[in-house]
């Protein structure tokens, strides 16, 4: 079983060297786009909640909550077992994929299991509508043993359903520390060449997007905004907007407004802002 921070420290060497060797310009803009990096992690509105009530859970609790087992439990099980768990009752082929190339994959390396994934965001919120309706941006000065994958570990490192390109994974891999030496690796074609906003996009909708990986514990406090997009946003008011003028005729509509408010009102327990960029951007 391997360790993922001994793999990532054993690459720093050759990083250094490549950005040593690379412009001052894109070094500056380097500086520059690590300045407003934050990381996130998109996930739904029950998951939102379960963190707000505990901390984050990754994909194995809270499909162990869910089951009313431990973590250790769930670890426990037969393999095919828990990538039926982690499904959920979906049957479709992508789902059951990607859940056979998560389960192996955290076999590989120690602590595996507990393993919560980031993406970075750079301030750009084009990308939120389709990755998932809450985008909940952490404190990047989180600490422990995090890496920086230069992509996603298993859409992009896997082929055909479960096997692994171990080498090319492992040759990817750096300390979170030095997150701007990938960056700086990963997108050097487009450093150089254009302005500052332009590459944050390019980043932003990048749907191969770099990863980051900590065994860190993420409580309520280390959140600093969930952002939603523009479309829930929109529901949202225009819900708010009906109750308050003819009233609610659908049970459902109400529950979800309800269920809304009640979010709102547990983020501002913790001053963390909830709504679109765009009226994060008026607020700061």
């Amino acid at each position: 079983m391997h360790n993922l921070y001994d793999i990532a420290m054993n690459n720093l060497s050759e990083y250094q060297r490549r950005y040593d060797s690379m412009s001052e310009e894109v070094k500056n803009t380097v500086v520059k786009l690590m300045d407003s990096a934050v990381l996130c992690n998109n996930m739904s509105e029950r998951r939102l909640l379960s963190l707000l009530s505990d901390r984050l859970k990754n994909t194995f609790e809270f499909c162990a909550d869910r089951n009313k087992q431990s973590l250790e439990q769930f670890i426990a099980l037969p393999i095919e077992e828990q990538i039926e768990l982690l499904c959920n009752g979906r049957t479709d082929r992508q789902t059951r994929i990607e859940n056979v190339r998560r389960v192996d994959y955290s076999n590989r390396y120690e602590n595996g299991y507990k393993f919560n994934y980031f993406a970075p965001y750079f301030n750009i919120g084009e990308s939120l509508e389709k990755y998932g309706d809450y985008c909940v941006l952490i404190d990047p000065s989180i600490s422990g043993t995090e890496t920086v994958l230069k992509h996603d570990s298993i859409m992009y490192y896997y082929y055909d359903e479960n096997t692994f390109d171990e080498d090319a994974c492992h040759k990817d891999l750096l300390p979170y520390t030095h997150f701007d030496l990938l960056i700086a690796d990963k997108y050097s074609d487009i450093l150089s060449t254009s302005n500052l906003n332009s590459i944050k996009n390019d980043i932003g909708i990048d749907e191969d997007a770099c990863e980051v990986t900590t065994t860190t514990k993420i409580f309520p406090n280390n959140m600093t905004a969930v952002l939603l997009s523009m479309k829930l946003w929109k529901e949202y008011t225009d819900l708010n907007f009906k109750k308050t003028t003819i009233g609610f005729t659908d049970i459902d509509e109400e529950e979800r407004l309800e269920s809304f408010k009640l979010l709102q009102e547990e983020l501002d327990k913790y001053g963390v802002f909830l709504g679109p960029k765009n009226l994060l951007e008026d607020k700061k």
